[in-house]
């Protein structure tokens, strides 16, 4: 048997064991936010405003990242792109279904530590061809207090002692929000209405081609939301079945 394969059996057993343990069960998320123009090496991670907890960490596929909000909360989605020693910082808040960015940072450091005081970074808008800002670094963080335009292409341009030392580019991400077809309930393999053990079994059986999902049980299936069935959908379901992750589909 599949090494793959068997550990999941020896988790859905383990499950079994504890099936007294209360299960939450899951409900289709009301809205899908897709953010575009992010780099593939950016890191993007969504926090709960209302208790300020880790909603997920969705991963960046085609310059785009995609992930489920509920209809009554708002978020932050912080943006974090880097290049060699230099970083930048997106804050961004989701409030109504819609996104602004809050706030943008960038520090810079040398490999010895810290820029110095008389070294200069600038910033520009690529989009428009025109410098945004310049300043000189004293080796912390600076808040850009510019506005930045939605969907422009900007790049920090670090100098240290006159020499160009790297420029990172970066995007101010575009928001997309769509409403998730209520056919959708992640998780449900069983289309039965809820989510628990006996979905984490079939899916179990489905990745290991001993059974043919249908195509609404294989959508609602696609627990890390790659768009594919495999292995990683029953580690995500039996991760959110035991309260590791409490919201699906997730790439955490």
């Amino acid at each position: 048997m599949n090494l793959q394969i068997r550990c999941t059996a020896i988790a859905v057993a383990g499950i079994f064991a504890f099936s007294t343990i209360p299960i939450c069960t899951a409900s289709a998320e009301e809205y899908a936010v897709t953010m575009q123009n992010i780099r593939e090496d950016a890191s993007v991670l969504v926090r709960r405003s209302s208790d300020n907890s880790l909603w997920c960490k969705p991963q960046v596929h085609d310059d785009t990242a995609v992930f489920p909000i509920e209809s009554e909360e708002n978020y932050q989605v912080i943006v974090t792109y880097h290049q060699g020693n230099t970083y930048v910082f997106l804050d961004y808040i989701i409030e109504n279904q819609s996104g602004t960015l809050q706030s943008a940072t960038t520090c810079s450091y040398t490999e010895q530590g810290s820029l110095q005081a008389d070294d200069l970074i600038r910033l520009f808008d690529v989009t428009t061809g025109e410098r945004v800002t310049s300043w000189k670094s004293d080796g912390t963080f600076h808040h850009i207090e510019e506005v930045l335009e939605e969907g422009h292409l900007y790049y920090v341009n670090t100098f240290i002692s006159d020499n160009h030392a790297e420029e990172l580019y970066f995007s101010v991400n575009s928001f997309d929000f769509s409403t998730i077809a209520s056919g959708t309930l992640y998780g449900d393999v069983t289309l039965d209405g809820k989510v628990d053990i006996s979905d984490a079994v079939l899916l179990s059986k489905a990745t290991s081609g001993m059974v043919t999902l249908s195509d609404q049980a294989a959508n609602n299936a696609d627990c890390n939301a790659d768009g594919e069935l495999g292995m990683d959908d029953t580690m995500v379901l039996l991760r959110f079945l035991v309260h590791f992750i409490n919201v699906l589909p997730t790439t955490e």
